[in-house]
């Protein structure tokens, strides 16, 4: 496991029920979410605007065409879910989303549920401060950028020797992998 997963896994285990993760690497944190909740035997549900809620792993829908619909929706969702809420910090100020939200958290805890926020940006209302645990998903390192430059080198069918390998991947630390 990586420190990323092991803190997110620790504080799922201890029954923490509102995230706030932030990170322009949606993906990777979307894969380490997955493969925390497989380890724990949760399921995992992720929320966008256009789509609604996404049961991951098996391609289920649920609609939910509003933010609020989609606080209501998690609230009713299994025991043992954990909620990732994409890009949701524009709809933490409004005090009606905030308030169920907060509601929400209380009861989360003993049954095994959580809202992850997951956003570029940290905005949280003051209301829920005290609510939600910060986490900062951190840019890949020298291991991960290897594998992009892998990738990237059986798509173009190209091979790069050592040196120029060690090059691009010390000039793309910094980067997110999308930019790398």
């Amino acid at each position: 496991m990586d420190p990323f997963r092991d803190k997110l896994d620790l504080y799922l285990k201890s029954g923490y029920s509102g995230i706030y993760i932030v990170s322009s690497e949606e993906s990777r944190v979307i894969k380490e979410i997955f493969e925390v909740s497989k380890e724990r035997g949760r399921a995992l549900w992720t929320w966008e605007i256009d789509d609604g809620w996404t049961i991951e792993g098996s391609g289920r829908q649920i609609i939910a065409a509003s933010p609020l619909d989609a606080v209501i929706e998690g609230v009713v969702a299994p025991e043992a879910t954990i909620l990732v809420l994409k890009d949701f910090h524009p709809y933490l100020a409004i005090p009606e989303i905030c308030r169920k939200i907060k509601a929400a958290l209380t009861t989360f805890a003993g049954n095994r549920k959580a809202f992850v926020f997951l956003s570029c940006r940290q905005i949280i209302p003051p209301e829920l401060e005290k609510e939600l645990t910060l986490m900062e998903f951190q840019l890949p390192e020298r291991e991960h950028l290897n594998i992009v430059l892998r990738c990237v080198e059986e798509s173009a069918q190209e091979h790069v020797d050592k040196e120029t390998r060690n090059n691009l991947v010390e000039a793309a630390l910094g980067l997110t992998s999308t930019e790398a």
